[in-house]
């Protein structure tokens, strides 16, 4: 289960940080001394809103993301990447007048991407991650604080 905010920017929107959620799994393939092989599989949704011109303009879009990378581990942190198929869909809106118009639908442009990150322990059954992932058309850093149940 992923809980969090989005915030998100494009030419010309500035959008608000609103509530995003999420679920993913992780597996292991392989295991070899400190470097593991494995994939994941994610997917978000996500809501953004801005003022244009004095026109209420919401994002309303998802992310599916499918991954496969190395992991090397040291003690009390991990280092990651590799790379992933990235697939966003979405709508678009306004409200004029008390309207609703569709405006378009969102797409990304490029569906494959890298990845490269580092997760730090942080208490007991506590971590802390820092992402970076890019595409050939768009980028995004991610902090993640986690508890392990």
């Amino acid at each position: 289960m992923r809980l969090g905010f989005a915030d998100v920017k494009a030419e010309g929107f500035d959008g608000d940080g609103e509530f995003a959620y999420g679920f993913g799994t992780k597996v292991t393939l392989t295991e070899k001394d400190a470097i593991s092989w494995g994939g994941l599989f994610q997917m978000n949704w996500f809501e953004s809103e801005d003022d244009i011109l004095g026109i209420d303009v919401n994002i309303d879009a998802y992310e599916i993301q499918i991954a496969v990378g190395p992991t090397y581990e040291a003690e009390n942190m991990r280092f990651y990447g590799g790379p992933f198929l990235h697939l966003v869909d979405g709508d678009v809106d306004a409200e004029i007048l008390g309207f609703s118009l569709d405006l378009f639908d969102i797409e990304q442009e490029s569906e494959f991407g890298g990845y490269i990150g580092a997760g730090f322990d942080i208490a007991e059954d506590s971590y802390l991650n820092v992402e970076f992932q890019f595409t050939g058309d768009a980028w995004a850093v991610g902090v993640g604080l986690g508890k392990k149940f």
